[in-house]
């Protein structure tokens, strides 16, 4: 069975726009794939078009079937960690093995006040 983790410096999962996110991902698999990826990206959900951007990312060719992969990502300044009514944009990082395809996400909050930012309806008049 193949496990995938990841885990990120002093257990934080909230970070002010511009910090570092730093942390390791691990991975234990029945065989050795051609490829690994630690990629950090925001996404959209909710009504509507989905958006998602890879903001950074770092490979490793032949990584072998066990083993670790420090990583190290500068967040920029924006866009912020919310949800609305409508829609919700969430920051994350996963950990993705090619051939064969396998994946581990743990979802971030960026924000000024490492929270998720709440945005109400506006009221109609």
């Amino acid at each position: 069975m193949n496990k995938l983790s990841i885990s990120f410096e002093d257990g934080k999962s909230s970070y002010l726009p511009g910090e570092i996110v730093r942390g390791r991902g691990e991975w234990f698999l029945q065989e050795a794939p051609k490829e690994l990826e630690v990629t950090l990206f925001w996404y959209t959900s909710g009504k509507g078009t989905e958006d998602v951007e890879v903001v950074d990312s770092l490979s490793h060719p032949n990584p072998g079937a066990h083993g670790e992969m420090p990583f190290s990502f500068q967040l920029p300044k924006e866009p912020y960690s919310f949800s609305g009514t409508y829609i919700t944009l969430s920051w994350a990082v996963e950990l993705l093995v090619h051939d064969p395809d396998d994946s581990h996400t743990e979802e971030i909050i960026l924000s000024p006040t490492l929270n998720e930012i709440l945005l109400h309806e506006v009221p109609k008049f």
